[in-house]
């Protein structure tokens, strides 16, 4: 019997082993490294969020403000749910009240989230841009892959904003 060509069964079944093998690590890596990214880009839009509304009040930028005077008293960002959060305003109406401005929405993407938030809310005082609370606040923003370390974004008192791995103001 003359030598056979082509390949047997049993190197098929270890060649296919090891092409499946290597296809789930690649796969579970690439969900990881994909995961990793919305987080830190989600992360980044928050900042840039409160940044936005810090300015905004350091400047006294009333154009959210609609029917009022000149004054606007403060900004604010308040998560409304696990994946969304608003930022609006605080303004002076010509009655002398105060009324809210309507709320710009923002959302976070499919795989992160702010974690027990709710309702939790920063706002910056008019002209200076300070924290109106004067203490800081720490907001968790985390990813729905659990081997991912969460980030916090905190602002201090004086409205300085930071990216952390805890929440140590």
């Amino acid at each position: 019997m003359g030598k056979s060509k082509g390949f047997t069964l049993v190197e098929m079944i270890i060649t296919l082993g090891i092409i499946a093998v290597v296809s789930v690590l690649v796969f579970a890596s690439y969900n990881y490294f994909s995961s990793k990214k919305e987080l830190e880009a989600d992360v980044k839009k928050f900042i840039s969020v409160l940044e936005l509304a810090r300015e905004k009040a350091r400047g006294e930028d009333n154009s959210i403000c609609a029917n009022t005077i000149d004054d606007v008293l403060s900004y604010k960002v308040r998560v409304n749910t696990l994946t969304s959060y608003v930022m609006t305003a605080e303004c002076k109406t010509q009655t002398g009240s105060t009324s809210t401005a309507e709320e710009i929405r923002y959302s976070m993407k499919k795989s992160t989230f702010v974690d027990g938030m709710q309702g939790k809310e920063v706002i910056f005082n008019s002209n200076t841009g300070t924290n109106k609370s004067g203490t800081c606040i720490c907001f968790q923003i985390k990813s729905k892959n659990a081997s991912i370390v969460s980030d916090y974004i905190c602002v201090g008192a004086y409205g300085t904003i930071e990216e952390r791995k805890d929440t140590n103001c």
